[in-house]
């Protein structure tokens, strides 16, 4: 075997190991059609879900607007202070990002939120001060309006519409 074949063969393991590593291939499968809710303060918002990651990569770009009553919900395999940019937005949004909390189903804590983030801020990656597993993006000023705060609780009901 050639020394350039035997150098090409290795970075290909060495390729495989990391995307092996990295999770990529454990992602679960897409959830089509899924959706939650959230009843905050008399108000029910219906959110999609973002849970494969070019999901969460595009998020809400290239959307021409989103209502009041609509956010996204992103779904990530495990805490980590996971960032939100702005490309490619056309509106400003709140950012909310949620840890899970231990034996209680659907019901997750704020941990941080960012309000009324703007376009203009990309390439500005958000990053909340604490692990977060999901993030809630709504339009901006939502957050406020319903009057979530760090530290609240949210109980987000998952229902599937396909």
């Amino acid at each position: 075997m050639s020394r350039g074949l035997k150098i090409l063969l290795i970075i290909l393991v060495i390729l495989i190991a990391f995307f092996l590593a990295s999770g990529v291939a454990s992602r679960p499968a897409p959830i089509s059609g899924e959706r939650a809710s959230v009843i905050v303060g008399g108000h029910t918002l219906s959110l999609e879900i973002a849970d494969e990651w070019t999901e969460r990569v595009r998020g809400l770009s290239d959307r021409e607007d989103f209502d009041e009553e609509t956010g996204l919900l992103f779904v990530f395999e495990k805490s980590d202070h996971h960032g939100i940019w702005m490309k490619d937005m056309n509106f400003s949004i709140d950012i909310i990002w949620l840890e899970s909390l231990e034996g209680k189903k659907g019901q997750m804590r704020i941990v941080d939120i960012e309000e009324n983030v703007d376009p203009d801020t990309y390439p500005t990656t958000f990053r909340p001060d604490k692990p977060a597993v999901y993030v809630i993006e709504l339009a901006a000023g939502v957050s406020r309006n319903i009057g979530l705060e760090e530290r609240d609780i949210l109980d987000i009901a998952f229902k599937d519409v396909r």
